[in-house]
């Protein structure tokens, strides 16, 4: 296994001997995966649309089409994985380049916050309980929303807060307001709602403005017009440039690599 193989992280069981036993716990890591997955599915998207373009076809292409569909999905999840796993590696203190540079305070900040412990409960006898509503008193503090399941912007958002650096890639704006865009039309494709539209040729809703439509299917509506080559890149380099923004404010001494430069990866 080489160091960019995913990478694979494990925790060997101590006998009682204090060798090590047989068992191993794993657990992969896929972020970098999901990258590959859209850069190679976006490339071949490249490829059958040139061909039709070539042909002079303007047809809706179903292969096209999947394969955009795939892509964007797989470059949404690339940034879903990533943040989970930084969160994980902070929370078990795993030695990771994914969180090298972090201050270990800050990563022991961050592991808290993935999954802190819940408040116990007071037990309040039945009476207590009433006289307490009366009043509107709350008897037990409230239960805090875990990281882990809260969206996945307020994650980035939070590791940025975590490093001191809260203000330093505004929600509505540049590549934040890019990936957002990214995951709104993954949301649409995959929970996807059919609706009338009038037919005017590359009409996009203003939800999916900065989304490149088809030139191989210039008169073509949602979602077909945004299910093409330049959407499925578009989607790649989107969530490629936000993650590598973000590792930067982080101050990761070992950047992300996103250009499948090192180890055994192939050229997507």
């Amino acid at each position: 296994m080489t160091p960019d193989d995913g990478p694979i992280y494990a925790q060997a069981a101590l006998s009682g001997a204090g060798k090590v036993g047989a068992e191993t716990d794993v657990w992969p890591a896929l972020a970098k995966q999901h990258l590959w997955n859209a850069l190679c599915i976006a490339a071949l998207c490249k490829t059958r649309e040139d061909g039709l373009i070539a042909q002079g076809k303007q047809n809706i292409d179903y292969e096209v089409r999947g394969l955009a569909m795939v892509a964007i999905a797989a470059a949404a999840a690339f940034v879903e994985s990533l943040i989970n796993e930084v969160f994980r590696a902070a929370q078990n203190s795993v030695g990771s380049d994914l969180i090298a540079g972090i201050p270990p305070a800050v990563v022991e900040t961050m592991g808290a916050l993935w999954d802190p412990p819940a408040a116990p409960e007071v037990q309040r006898s039945r009476w207590c309980r009433a006289w307490a509503e009366l009043r509107g008193i709350q008897l037990n503090p409230p239960k805090v929303k875990p990281l882990r399941l809260k969206p996945t912007l307020d994650k980035y958002e939070a590791a940025l807060e975590a490093v001191g650096q809260p203000k330093v890639m505004p929600k509505g704006q540049g590549t934040w307001q890019q990936v957002r865009m990214v995951f709104n039309l993954r949301n649409a494709l995959v929970h996807y709602t059919p609706e009338w539209q009038g037919v005017t040729a590359n009409q996009v809703s203003s939800q999916f403005n900065q989304v490149p439509t088809s030139r191989q299917t210039p008169h073509a509506g949602f979602p077909s017009n945004l299910l093409n080559a330049d959407a499925a890149r578009w989607a790649c380099d989107v969530c490629r440039g936000f993650v590598v923004e973000w590792s930067a404010h982080m101050g990761l001494t070992s950047p992300i690599d996103t250009n499948f430069q090192a180890g055994d990866w192939p050229t997507p």
